[in-house]
C-alpha cells in the first residue's frame, strides 16, 4: 500500500475539485478535511469520498451555495445550507454558534438541507480555540441502522462530537457513530476488497456477515441513485452500537440534529446541530483545565489489562495516528490511488505534476 505526503493528496483533491467548478475556497476547505480525516485515521471519510462528491456537484451538492439564516435569536440560529458543501456549510454554523456563546454562554445552531459533512468532529474543534466546549449531533439522514433486534433500516448513523478544553493534557476529542462503525467503513473496505470484521453488519435477510457488498454498494456506485433519486436496492443494514444504549442515543440525535433543523419540511437528508458552551461563562477557564487535566491524568495513570499497551482517552488514537502519518504519509490502497488519478485526468488534472512539484 502506497504512502502519499498529505500535501500531495491536498493539492491533488482540491485541484479536482476546482476542475469541477467548485470555487477555490471551498475546494481549499473539502479538499483540507478529507485529508485531515485521513490523517487522523478516519479513511471511511478522507479522500475516498473524493469521486462520490465529484459525482454529485451540480446534483446533490451546489458549490457556492449561500447558507441562510431562516430565524434567530441572541443563542440560537436555524440556518439552510441550500445543499453546499457540507464541509463549508458546517463551518458556518459552528462559527456561529462560537460568536452566541461568546455573548450568551451557550450558542446553538442547527443546520438543515446539507448532504455530507464529513468528520464531524472538526467542527466541535474549533470551539477548542476559543476555550470553549464544543458538541454536534447529527441525524436523519438515509436509514441504515436497525434496532437492536430489528432486521429493517430505521435510523441513520446519526453521528455525535465533544471537545473539551484541557489545559497541559490534551483536550478530550470524542467523534462517533451511534451505529458499531461509520458507514462510510464499508466504502472504505470495497475499495480495499477487503471483509468487514464481525458483528458490524447483516445481510438483507438479517444474518450476520463480513461482506461489506452485502451492506452497500461501492460509493462511486452510488452516486446515480443519489443524483436521480433512484432507490437502491434492499441491502442489509449495520448494527447500532451498544445495543439498546447505542441505538436509543441515535434517536436522540435524530430528535436534536434533524427534527429541530427541519422545519416541518419534508425530509430530505436530516440535519445537524451544532453547540459551543463558553467555560469562561460558568467558570475561571483555567480552573475548568486544571480539572480536566486531573481527570485526565486518572484515567491514564490507571492500571491496564495484561492484553493492552496503555489506557486511552478519546482524542487519543487519532492523536498517534495524525503524528505517525503526518511522518510516514498517508496509506492509501493501490486501487483507490489509482482511482483517484485517473479521476483526475478526466477532469483534465494534471495528476503527475501534481505529484512532483510537492515532491520536491
Amino acid at each position: 500500500m502506497p504512502r502519499v505526503k498529505p500535501e500531495v493528496l491536498k493539492s491533488l483533491v482540491k485541484s479536482m475539485f476546482e476542475a469541477a467548478g467548485t470555487p477555490a475556497e471551498e475546494a481549499e476547505i473539502v479538499a483540507d478535511h478529507l485529508v485531515r480525516s485521513n490523517l487522523y485515521g478516519h479513511d471511511s471519510h478522507g479522500v475516498v469520498r473524493t469521486q462520490y462528491y465529484l459525482g454529485l456537484i451540480g446534483e446533490k451538492i451546489m458549490p457556492g451555495a449561500e447558507v441562510e439564516v431562516v430565524q434567530e435569536t441572541a443563542s440560537t440560529a436555524v440556518l439552510d445550507g441550500h445543499w453546499g458543501f457540507g464541509q463549508v456549510t458546517g463551518r458556518v454554523a459552528m462559527e456561529m454558534a462560537i460568536e452566541k456563546a461568546r455573548e450568551t454562554g451557550i450558542g446553538m445552531v442547527t443546520l438543515s438541507n446539507v448532504f455530507h459533512t464529513g468528520r464531524v468532529g472538526e467542527y466541535t474543534e474549533m470551539a477548542l480555540e476559543h476555550d470553549m466546549i464544543g458538541m454536534a449531533f447529527g441525524g436523519g439522514n438515509q436509514p441504515q441502522v436497525v434496532a437492536p433486534t430489528g432486521r429493517t433500516r430505521v435510523l441513520g448513523t446519526n453521528p455525535l462530537a465533544i471537545s473539551v478544553p484541557a489545559g497541559e493534557e490534551r483536550p478530550f476529542r470524542l467523534d462517533m457513530a451511534t451505529s458499531v462503525v461509520a458507514a462510510g467503513k464499508m466504502s472504505y473496505y470495497l475499495s480495499e476488497g477487503r471483509p468487514v470484521p464481525e458483528g458490524w453488519i447483516l445481510d438483507s435477510e438479517g444474518n450476520p456477515t463480513t461482506d461489506p457488498a452485502d451492506f452497500r454498494p461501492r460509493l462511486r456506485d452510488m452516486v446515480d441513485s443519489y443524483a436521480k433519486d433512484r432507490p437502491l436496492r434492499e441491502r442489509g443494514s449495520l448494527l447500532p452500537f451498544g445495543g439498546y444504549k447505542g441505538f436509543n442515543l441515535g434517536v436522540f440525535n435524530e430528535i436534536v440534529g434533524a427534527f429541530l433543523a427541519e422545519r416541518g419540511q419534508e425530509r430530505k437528508r436530516g440535519g445537524f446541530a451544532f453547540i459551543a458552551i463558553d467555560v469562561s461563562k460558568f467558570r475561571p477557564v483555567e480552573d475548568f483545565k486544571r480539572d480536566v487535566d486531573g481527570k485526565i491524568r486518572t484515567i491514564k495513570a490507571s492500571e491496564r489489562r495484561p492484553s493492552c499497551d496503555k489506557v486511552l482517552v478519546a482524542g487519543d488514537p487519532e492523536h498517534f495516528t495524525y503524528l505517525e502519518r503526518s511522518r510516514k504519509g498517508i496509506p492509501i490502497g493501490e486501487r483507490l490511488w489509482g482511482e483517484l488519478i485517473e479521476a483526475a485526468q478526466k477532469l483534465g488534472v494534471d495528476a503527475e505534476a501534481i505529484v512532483e512539484e510537492e515532491a520536491v
